[in-house]
């Protein structure tokens, strides 16, 4: 009966470590401008198409929704690390619905690095300057930026 109980264990848990990544395990973190941004469980989740593999991080709701969307190639392996402005994207959207990005500005730079990649998960890292659409005067710093995410 003890062997039983015991393999009744294993089995659960070996079930139980083979299941992949849920919404509740992913997380999105950086700091913008020093200030704390996280989305985790639903609001932090990755897209692949056939040209891109884009990371969401999704703060609030309503009127004080945020975003941020990393972009890199649907080519990108673990270990990658891109500073190449022409192979990634960064953005953000703050509550006011004004949106900052590496992409159209000189100015900006920013790196992102791929640290694990499966068919249904990604984890890395990312940090950048970004400037607003309209004018590319203003501008944010990310700093400290995380994703583990599940793909949807």
């Amino acid at each position: 009966m003890n062997s039983l109980k015991t393999l009744s264990i294993l089995l659960f848990v070996s079930i139980f470590a083979s299941c992949g990544k849920s919404d509740s395990d992913t997380s999105f973190k950086c700091k913008i401008d020093g200030t704390a941004y996280e989305a985790d469980g639903l609001l932090a989740y990755g897209i692949k198409d056939d040209s891109n593999l884009i990371f969401y991080g999704v703060k609030g709701d309503g009127s004080s929704q945020q975003s941020i969307l990393v972009w890199i190639p649907a080519t990108a392996k673990a270990g990658d690390t891109f500073t190449d402005k022409s192979d990634f994207r960064i953005d953000f959207t703050d509550a006011s619905q004004k949106t900052f990005s590496t992409h159209l500005s000189d100015k900006a730079t920013g790196k992102v690095t791929l640290k694990t990649l499966s068919s249904t998960t990604a984890t890395g890292t990312f940090e950048a300057v970004i400037y607003d659409l309209d004018t590319h005067t203003t501008s944010k710093k990310i700093t400290s930026g995380t994703f583990d995410i599940a793909f949807r």
